[in-house]
């Protein structure tokens, strides 16, 4: 079975895409060092608390001439249209990547989440139903700012599996063709390091919308 990112990369190539913005990276920036030497520029999206780490990410990569072409946001994700303006980009973005991320970026909410899935935090059934509700609220105003300023490109989910299934209610609030879906199965593993513990060769999914198709 095929990795997510060995995917995305003869995408981005086939579909000669020039600027590509992932909501949510992850911490190491894996995904976007794989991607970015595809792309004329990679944005990420990431949490205010994390430009430090970003930064400096990014000044050392380009010190040692390795990558040249990320740029970084912060804020929310429901505001990425807001976002690029600010930084002076205009213009339909080719392609929005989501890794498993809530568009909303709060960094609270993420952390419990991420806690609980672990195993190391309890939640209530109030605390869960509001972050369940918090969630969808999100994913409805994120795939409705993601269709406008992903105008004429796509849209990217990967996660878990079951990723078709919650964002469901989302696909159908936003009335989309079922024509614009695509659905697989990708591995979640970095083909340039091969499996490890922390970087599993499990299958997850991926859901892409062709905002293209109208």
């Amino acid at each position: 079975m095929e990795t997510f990112i060995g995917y995305m990369r003869r995408f981005l190539a086939d579909h000669n895409a020039k600027q590509v913005v992932e909501v949510g990276p992850d911490p190491q920036l894996i995904l976007a060092s794989r991607l970015a030497p595809f792309v004329e520029t990679y944005y990420c999206c990431d949490f205010p608390s994390r430009e430090p780490y970003v930064r400096q990410w990014i000044e050392n990569h380009e010190d040692f001439g390795s990558i040249s072409n990320i740029r970084a946001l912060y804020g929310n994700g429901l505001e990425l249209g807001k976002l690029l303006q600010e930084s002076g980009i205009n213009g339909s973005i080719d392609v929005i990547i989501l890794h498993c991320v809530s568009p909303e970026l709060e960094e609270g909410d993420t952390a419990l989440l991420v806690s609980y899935m672990r195993g190391e935090e309890d939640l209530t059934q109030a605390d869960w139903e509001r972050l369940e509700n918090k969630f969808i609220s999100a994913q409805e105003k994120g795939l409705a700012e993601f269709l406008k300023v992903a105008e004429h490109g796509h849209i990217v989910y990967f996660g878990s599996q079951g990723l078709y299934e919650r964002l469901n209610p989302t696909i159908t609030h936003a009335g989309l063709n079922p024509l614009q879906i695509t659905q697989m199965q990708l591995i979640y593993s970095d083909p340039d390091a091969g499996p490890s513990h922390d970087d599993p060769a499990e299958p997850w999914d991926m859901l892409m919308i062709d905002n293209t198709k109208k």
